[in-house]
């Protein structure tokens, strides 16, 4: 069954906004890795094979003369629009528990999938991180749905490093405040929808907050 995978937070300055995630609700990060087409990012994993991707560009140059997939363009445009001001929660992704369930998904939203997944980030290790995503995050994020994807290789997961949080185990994420259309927003996630602990409030689509649950009490990010 399809799951919640993580949340993008989109800044300006990748490694003083991961500092000052850190400083004000003692989530640890990693250094997640670089993108070719100019983006990095550093992870916060947040229990339950979840995290938060802290993601900025980096390179602007790079991102000019970038020949990657006009996907990560159009993903570089994105995030340097709603970044103009300062953070932001640009986008959230769920996860499918295999292919066959990720074709099952790419079938009913009118999505086909690629033969062979995407070249995604570039990890300290120098492992190239892979994924199968449908429909691209550059589509859905902008209108504040998610989109679906697959890591065949389960164990390079971004959730699975491990780091040490300041005194406390987060357990996963707890709730997503969500602005946009409710009936839309469950009609795209399908039968999952009920399983995925989101709220609604009004006004435009997008990201509001999201809350990790911890054995110390709830961590509300909020931007």
């Amino acid at each position: 069954m399809a799951r919640l995978s993580h949340v993008c937070l989109g800044v300006q300055n990748l490694y003083e906004a991961a500092h000052r995630l850190r400083e004000e609700t003692g989530l640890n990060n990693y250094d997640g890795g670089w993108f070719s087409a100019g983006m990095a990012n550093r992870i916060v994993p947040v229990g339950n094979d979840q995290y938060i991707e802290v993601e900025s560009l980096i390179d602007q140059r790079m991102a000019e003369r970038s020949k990657g997939a006009p996907y990560f363009q159009d993903f570089v445009d994105y995030l340097h629009a709603s970044t103009e001001h300062g953070d932001a929660l640009i986008g959230w992704c769920i996860r499918a528990q295999d292919l066959d369930e990720l074709k099952q998904i790419g079938r009913r939203v009118g999505f086909d999938l690629p033969e062979e997944p995407y070249n995604g980030r570039v990890r300290p290790d120098g492992k190239v991180l892979k994924a199968y995503g449908a429909p691209p995050s550059a589509e859905m994020w902008p209108q504040g749905m998610p989109n679906f994807l697959y890591y065949p290789e389960p164990d390079t997961a971004p959730a699975l490093t491990p780091v040490e949080h300041r005194g406390f185990a987060p357990q996963g994420i707890a709730w997503l405040e969500l602005g946009g259309d409710e009936q839309k927003i469950r009609d795209w996630l399908g039968p999952e929808a009920s399983d995925l602990p989101l709220r609604f409030v009004d006004g435009a689509p997008g990201i509001r907050a999201v809350g990790i649950a911890t054995d110390n009490g709830e961590i509300v990010v909020r931007r």
